[in-house]
C-alpha cells in the first residue's frame, strides 16, 4: 500500500492529495488571502516562517498553513488587533489575562490594543457628586511656588470658580 502511495504522488508515505510543501499561491488559494498579506504576516508573526527552497521561493508546511488560518480567524473573525493576535498566538498567559480585562485609559497604562476591538470600552467618567481632588484641595506651598509658563490666576478668581462649581454640583445632586 505504501509503495502505491509513493508511486502515485511521488512523496514519502504521505496520503494521496497531501504534500510536504505548498507554494504561496497554493496557500493563498486555500486560505482566500492575497500573497502580500502572507508576506506581511511573516514580518509580524515570528512563528510564521515558511522555509524557502533552493530558488528562494516560500515553501509552506501544514503547520504554517494551520498558523495562517489561526491568524486569519483571530484578525478577521474575532476582530483582534495585530498586537492582540500576536500575544494570543504566543500563548503568553499574562497577556491573555490582560486581553480579557477591560481597557484602561491613558492613566491606567493600557490602550486595549491587545484585545479584540469589540471588547474595548470607553474610559469611565467619575460619578456625579464626587469632586475631583484638584478642586477639593487647595494648592500646597510647594505647587504654588513652582514656576509656571502661564500667568498666575488671582486667588479670588479661583475662589469664585470653586463656588460656582459647588453650586452646579448641588443642582446635579438628587
Amino acid at each position: 500500500m505504501l509503495n502505491k502511495e509513493i508511486a502515485e504522488n511521488g512523496q514519502h508515505g504521505l496520503p494521496v492529495g497531501k504534500k510536504m510543501y505548498y507554494s504561496i499561491s497554493e496557500v493563498c488559494a486555500m486560505t482566500g488571502l492575497e500573497p502580500h498579506v502572507l508576506r506581511y504576516w511573516e514580518t509580524e508573526f515570528s512563528k510564521l516562517r515558511p522555509k524557502k527552497n533552493s530558488a528562494g521561493k516560500r515553501a509552506y508546511r501544514e503547520k504554517d498553513i494551520e498558523l495562517v488560518n489561526q491568524i486569519k480567524r483571530l484578525l478577521y473573525d474575532e476582530k483582534y488587533t495585530l498586537d492582540g493576535a500576536k500575544k494570543k498566538i504566543a500563548g503568553d498567559r499574562r497577556s491573555l489575562k490582560e486581553a480579557d480585562a477591560p481597557a484602561r485609559n491613558e492613566s491606567g497604562g493600557g490602550d486595549g490594543a491587545d484585545m479584540p476591538k469589540s471588547r474595548r470600552t470607553q474610559p469611565t467618567r467619575s460619578m456625579p457628586g464626587s469632586m475631583p481632588a484638584a478642586l477639593s484641595t487647595p494648592p500646597t506651598k510647594s505647587t504654588a511656588s513652582m514656576p509656571s509658563t502661564t500667568p498666575p490666576v488671582p486667588q479670588n478668581v479661583i475662589s469664585d470658580i470653586r463656588k460656582d462649581l459647588a453650586d452646579v454640583l448641588a443642582l446635579l445632586e438628587p
